[in-house]
Formats: structure tokens, C-alpha cells, sequence
């Protein structure tokens, strides 16, 4: 698992099949800087160093479509065996394989390896690059459903090109929103959704965010995230007269209108909880804290960095 240091770097440049798309990695990843204990802040850096929090956070779709990191693939998922959209729900002992892992054992195993691994050690960066993405994913609805392989199955169109539902979920409807996929499109929209979330806007469901912010009980923490998430399976994703009349759909119209506010939110909460996860973990302290802490005496520096030419 020794990569050179130059596939580490450029990964955040590669484009990803396995979950959201480079644009909500960075914009969570982003969002998430804002609301880290300055102590956090600090070790992140120095364990990521050169990259950063934001670069950092493709590593792992890249690193997944290599020879030698195939086997992390199963990851990046849960493929909840439910019936959406009339019935949603994850059960790990069913959707998580002992053998091959799935994301909600995968979160509980890198979070402790990054508290355990000496400062130094190069798998305890890699591991924190897994917790980084993964926090991403997991708030992705199709990373936990089984129904044709997470919808990239099921063809539908957007702007009348042809795409699957997975891509359109990953990538699509957040690169509509915003008008692109670029570090500038990303931070742009993780300064609007930091000011919204300070606002309030997502205060209906933003009481739950901060509920389960305790790695030591990760696997329990990430079992409640994707069980959260998977709701949406039922509640928007596949409308309740599926299949009927939604293949070959095009879905930039009503359905995408339906869904901008999803997406935002699960960007939002995406964001949010890596904080509060990276907060505890290297605070010692619970990450509701460590996020209030942070509000209440100022931001550490912001995450953006030059890369490519393009902030």
C-alpha cells in the first residue's frame, strides 16, 4: 500500500465512478474546514502533508481504480438488500460482507487505525484519506442500496445526454446547481452552504448531525449515517411508481428541482459531521464541542491551495 507520493497528489485531479463526484468531495471536505478545532486543523495538516484537506478527499476513488487497490472498492458502498422505494433500510449484518468489507466497517476500522498509528506512520495518512472520503460517500443515497448496482443499472438522461441514475446523483444535479466542477465551483459552494448552515437554514434537520460524532463507537455512528441516508431511496430518489416511465427519463427538469434541496443537505451534513468526526478524533473532546469551539473563537486557516493552476 506504499503509493509514491505522486500518485497521492495527482489522484485529486482524476475523475471518480465510485461516489459523489469530485465536486461534493471537495465541497464537503471544504465546508468541513470551516468548522475544525484549530487543534484538529493542525493535525490533519501535518498527517496530509503536502496535500490538503480538500485534494485529499478524491484519494480514495482514485487510489480504488489501480491494480493494487481494487480490493478497497467495496468500501466505498453498503448495498442495502431493501425493496425501495416502497421499503429502505440498512442491515449490515446482511448488506456488509465479513470477507470484503463495505463502508460502514470500513470507517469503524480506518478511524481507529488513524487514532492508533504513530504520527509519521504513511498508512495512518492513507487511512485518514479513507475516513475523509468516506464521510463523503456514505451521505451519498445510491452508496447504500443494492438495487441495480447502486442505479448505475437504471439509464436515464440529463440534459439529454445519456447517464445512469448513480452518475446523475454523484455528479450531475450538484454541477447543475453550481455551474461546474472545479475548485473554484467547490469552494463557492461550500462558503454558501457554511453561511447557510450558520443562518439556519438547515436547522429542521441539522439537531441529528452532531447526535453520533464518537469514534469509538464508529461502526455504530456509520450504520446510523447510511440508515439516514437511505431513506432518501424511499422518500425521493425512485419515485413510488418505479419502474414505470422513469427509464431513459430525462430527469433536469422536475425531478432535478426536487432534488437540488437533497443534495444540499447531504452535502451540508456530509460537511458538518467530518468536522465534528475529525474534532473528536484529534481533540479527545466531542465533536459537537469541538465544532462550537471553532464557530465561537474563529476558523483555523482556510483549506484551499493551488493546484493545477486553478484554485
Amino acid at each position: 500500500m506504499h503509493l509514491p507520493l505522486h500518485l497521492l497528489i495527482v489522484s485529486s485531479l482524476l475523475s471518480s465512478a465510485y461516489s459523489w463526484g469530485m465536486l461534493g468531495h471537495r465541497t464537503s471536505a471544504l465546508l468541513a474546514s470551516r468548522f475544525l478545532h484549530p487543534d484538529a486543523a493542525r493535525a490533519v495538516r501535518a498527517i496530509l502533508k503536502p496535500q490538503s484537506l480538500v485534494s485529499a478527499s478524491t484519494w480514495a476513488d482514485y487510489y480504488a481504480h489501480t491494480a493494487e487497490g481494487r480490493f478497497s472498492a467495496p468500501w466505498h458502498w453498503i448495498d442495502a438488500n431493501d425493496e425501495p422505494p416502497h421499503s429502505c433500510g440498512v442491515v449490515v449484518k446482511r448488506d456488509c460482507p465479513t470477507k470484503e468489507g463495505c463502508i460502514v466497517s470500513a470507517v469503524g476500522n480506518h478511524t481507529r487505525r488513524v487514532m492508533a498509528l504513530a504520527d509519521g506512520d504513511r498508512e495512518k495518512g492513507l487511512s485518514l484519506r479513507w475516513v475523509v472520503h468516506f464521510l463523503g460517500d456514505i451521505h451519498q443515497p445510491l452508496h447504500t442500496e443494492n438495487l441495480a448496482r447502486g442505479g448505475n443499472s437504471i439509464p436515464v438522461r440529463f440534459n439529454g445526454r445519456h447517464q445512469n441514475l448513480h452518475h446523475v446523483w454523484d455528479s450531475s444535479i450538484s454541477e447543475e446547481l453550481v455551474g461546474g466542477s472545479s475548485f473554484r465551483h467547490a469552494a463557492n459552494w461550500a462558503d454558501s452552504l457554511h453561511a447557510e448552515i450558520l443562518a439556519g437554514r438547515f436547522a429542521n434537520v441539522s439537531a441529528s448531525w452532531g447526535k453520533c460524532l464518537d469514534p469509538s463507537r464508529a461502526e455504530e455512528c456509520a450504520f446510523q449515517w447510511a440508515t439516514e441516508t437511505n431513506t432518501w431511496m424511499c422518500k425521493y430518489v425512485l419515485p413510488m411508481t418505479w419502474p414505470d416511465g422513469f427509464e431513459d427519463r430525462e430527469l433536469n427538469g422536475t425531478y432535478y428541482d426536487g432534488a437540488v434541496p437533497i443534495v444540499e443537505e447531504l452535502v451540508a451534513t456530509a460537511g458538518f459531521r467530518m468536522a465534528g468526526w475529525l474534532n473528536a478524533m484529534f481533540t479527545g473532546e466531542d465533536g459537537m464541542e469541538g465544532i462550537l469551539r471553532a464557530a465561537r473563537d474563529g476558523l483555523w486557516e482556510n483549506e484551499l491551495v493551488e493546484e493545477g493552476g486553478e484554485l
